[in-house]
Formats: C-alpha cells, sequence, structure tokens
C-alpha cells in the first residue's frame, strides 16, 4: 500500500511548516502515513483504519490537525476526480447514443433513397415498354430510316449519269 506521508506532501508543505512554528511549536519530523489514491474498497477501509490508528496514537494536536489537513484534501481531490470521472463517463455515453441515432437516421434516409430510384427505375422501364407511342417512335425511325437510304440511292443516281452515256459521249 502506498502512503504519502507529511514530510513528502510538497503543495502543503509551506502551510504546514507555519502551523508547525506559529501554533504548537515544532513538531517531530517523523513521517505520518496518509493513503493514496486506492484501487479497491477493502484497501480503502485498511487505509482509513491506518489513518484512524495514526490520529489515535499522535503524540500532539498539532500533529492530528496536520494529519486531518492532508486527510481532507486527499478526500476532497478524490471526490473531484471521481466526480470528473462520472461527468466524463455520462458525456461519452451521451455522444455514444447520439452518434447511434444518426446513424440509424442516415441508414434509414439512404435506404428510402435507394428505394425510391429503383422504383422510379422500374417505373420508367414499364412506362416505356408498355407505351403506344414506342412502337409508333419504332416504325418511324424504320420509315426515316428506309426513306434515307431511299434518298442516298437517288442521289446517287443524279450524281453519276449511267455508263451507257459515257460510251456515247466518246
Amino acid at each position: 500500500m502506498k502512503m504519502l506521508t507529511v514530510k513528502h506532501c510538497e503543495r502543503n508543505d509551506e502551510v504546514i511548516n507555519h502551523s508547525k512554528k506559529r501554533e504548537f511549536g515544532s513538531v517531530p519530523s517523523e513521517t505520518f502515513p496518509i493513503p493514496m489514491r486506492q484501487d479497491s474498497g477493502m484497501e480503502d477501509a485498511e487505509a482509513c483504519r491506518d489513518a484512524e490508528t495514526e490520529i489515535k496514537n499522535c503524540s500532539s494536536i498539532g500533529e492530528a490537525i496536520i494529519i486531518l489537513n492532508h486527510l481532507f484534501g486527499f478526500c476532497l481531490e478524490q471526490g473531484f476526480i471521481a466526480a470528473k470521472a462520472i461527468s466524463d463517463k455520462k458525456e461519452a455515453e451521451s455522444l455514444i447514443q447520439e452518434l447511434q441515432n444518426e446513424s440509424i437516421l442516415s441508414d434509414v434516409i439512404l435506404n428510402h433513397a435507394l428505394e425510391d430510384a429503383k422504383r422510379n427505375t422500374e417505373q420508367q422501364n414499364r412506362s416505356r415498354d408498355a407505351s403506344p407511342y414506342r412502337e409508333c417512335e419504332e416504325d418511324r425511325s424504320q420509315a426515316n430510316g428506309n426513306q434515307i437510304a431511299q434518298d442516298s440511292r437517288d442521289e446517287l443516281r443524279e450524281v453519276s449519269p449511267p455508263a451507257s452515256a459515257h460510251k456515247i459521249r466518246r
């Protein structure tokens, strides 16, 4: 179990040193175990019993105040860490839920768009196949093709005179 000692608490050293000199005289330089952040409930309970024992066994009120100040600061810090972790977890869960909802909505919209496009294509194909004008258009295009072929044959006849005409001119 990792323990924090009064001697090693850097951020509260100035306050502790000041209170040692001013109010209670000098405090021995022995170390007081203060539990650090624990991973399990059993270790936390054990650390609390150790801290309680240290408070009961301390030789002066000054030592008890120092230990209690460190414990109070430690408890506050752990409370803030736990609250932040809970807040971060809720925020992450909310974001995950929002992204899942957006994904589902996007899938639904995409599926509807694909179904609409498929229906439109099928409907256009059916309407082209069933159209009475389609037969007329086919007949017209065939007639136009025949007409173009006939016109080109006529043009060929007009441009080149018959071979017998060439022989006569000579």
